[in-house]
């Protein structure tokens, strides 16, 4: 399976891998979503496009408000992970702007598509929201933690990633930072 953002028509679009030259067999439109969540820049943000391991969900990451979570299968809004503050530093691919480098996703799901791990929007930290258990009746995730970083790193998590085999995480913007697990807290 493949999927496609089309931003300026706040959709998401699946085809086969192995009928590509067929029209999609999934059409999933977030213009309700995007208008409830993003009203000022319904469409236009979209920074990140990513299944989760397990295949279940399906992330639209922006430089917005927050982040979509959607059920892969049907498309539907599981969760809305809203930033602690605004938007991202950066801008979404195709978004004009001379100031600023296009952003590459501040977002990205753990290993087991259970968490969401981003940058908060503002100076220092990550957010980690739990998208495994059900959000409130407007389907907005609560964060589950918030991990702040040292005084002496220098910009936002522009750029979040993470590696199942090391159990890592790495955030980049003007420094990189790579997240070692802390023993203590592990079961």
């Amino acid at each position: 399976m493949i999927a496609v953002a089309s931003p300026p028509t706040q959709t998401i679009l699946l085809y086969d891998v192995r009928q590509y030259d067929r029209p999609p067999f999934a059409i999933f439109d977030l213009k309700e979503h995007e208008q409830r969540f993003n009203s000022l820049e319904a469409g236009r943000n979209w920074s990140k496009l990513e299944f989760s391991n397990d295949g279940k969900s399906l992330l639209v990451a922006t430089t917005g408000p927050g982040h979509f979570v959607l059920d892969a299968f049907e498309g539907t809004l599981t969760h809305f992970c809203p930033r602690k503050q605004g938007r991202s530093d950066r801008r979404a691919p195709g978004e004009a702007s001379a100031k600023k480098a296009a952003g590459q996703g501040d977002v990205c799901f753990s290993p087991d598509g259970q968490y969401m791990v981003g940058g908060t929007g503002e100076q220092n930290g990550l957010m980690v929201w739990d998208i495994s258990k059900e959000p409130n009746r407007d389907k907005v995730a609560s964060t589950f933690a918030e991990l702040p970083t040292p005084l002496n790193v220098n910009g936002r998590a522009e750029i979040v990633g993470y590696n199942p085999r090391t159990n890592l995480i790495c955030t980049a913007d003007q420094d990189l930072m790579i997240w070692l697990p802390d023993p203590e807290l592990a079961p």
